[in-house]
């Protein structure tokens, strides 16, 4: 048994230019289109949304949510599949490409974390950013970004409900997105 390193070329983390979120679409178009070689052996955003779920059923893995929380989340679920079916899985995505995954370097945004990577619908990923990153992506379905932000909150409610006590702002996280999540029209009854 030995130790392994890993080394990572160091990036300043800068203030976001005002022009941010034009350029963080462009650097998501990129890493997109480099993650295209690779969507095959990426997991499916379906297999994604089913792992969130599993957390929202399972008390031992999300000790925090109480009944009521647990069968929205069941509903919530059960109206997610009958819409991720229908995706185009032909795309590599991000997975997750919020605000803690982006560094803003001296030459722009640079995007970490590629855990959630997965292969979908490229408005999964666009669900995450501001309207104004969405010029990079022409071809874009609005409504479907628009659909897709409560799903995002489905996925991460779970994930921070899993671990809040690992930071302030994941359990901040959590309870904002399990609001969004109240709030939707996944929580819907129907």
């Amino acid at each position: 048994m030995g130790t392994q390193l890993t080394y990572w070329r160091y990036f300043e983390n800068h203030e976001r230019p005002l022009n941010g979120d034009l350029l963080l679409g462009g650097v998501l178009r990129s890493v997109q289109a480099g993650l295209h070689e690779v969507r095959d052996s990426l997991p499916t955003l379906t297999d994604r949304i089913d792992r969130a779920a599993d957390l929202f059923t399972d008390p031992q893995a999300t000790p925090g949510l109480g009944v009521a929380d647990r069968r929205l989340a069941s509903r919530a679920h059960r109206r997610l599949q009958g819409l991720v079916v229908n995706f185009d899985s032909s795309h590599g995505l991000h997975g997750e490409p919020h605000d803690g995954n982006v560094l803003w370097t001296e030459a722009g945004p640079l995007l970490i974390d590629f855990e959630a990577s997965c292969s979908g619908s490229v408005e999964w990923d666009l669900a995450y950013l501001p309207d104004a990153a969405h010029a990079a992506f022409p071809d874009r379905d609005d409504a479907l970004i628009a659909t897709l932000r409560p799903a995002v909150s489905f996925c991460v409610a779970a994930w921070c409900w899993a671990q809040p006590t690992r930071a302030p702002e994941v359990a901040q996280a959590a309870a904002h997105h399990l609001q969004v999540l109240r709030n939707s029209w996944l929580a819907r009854p129907g």
